[in-house]
């Protein structure tokens, strides 16, 4: 795997292609850039794009709060008086 990032206009070239053209990895190779640097281009920008999307730290959607069980309870069970 590559350490460093290509030079500046083969990367330019491959996020146009990616980003701003929504060409795929195979379509970009096709022009003739080497396949392992299109891939982990294409792969550092789902990341970022993936991070962006997700909740900001902190706040996370649980399936269900953690009262849930003392409320449905409630709700299921009949009143006693």
């Amino acid at each position: 795997m590559l350490a460093t990032l290509p030079p500046y206009n083969l990367l330019a070239t491959i996020l146009t292609a990616y980003v701003e053209e929504d060409r795929n990895v195979e379509q970009i190779v096709a022009v003739g850039i080497d396949e392992e640097i299109v891939k982990r281009a294409a792969r550092l920008v789902d990341i970022s794009a993936a991070r962006h999307q997700a909740y900001p730290q902190g706040i996370r959607p649980r399936q269900k709060a953690p009262h849930y069980k003392s409320v449905q309870r409630m709700v299921t069970e009949p009143a006693t008086p």
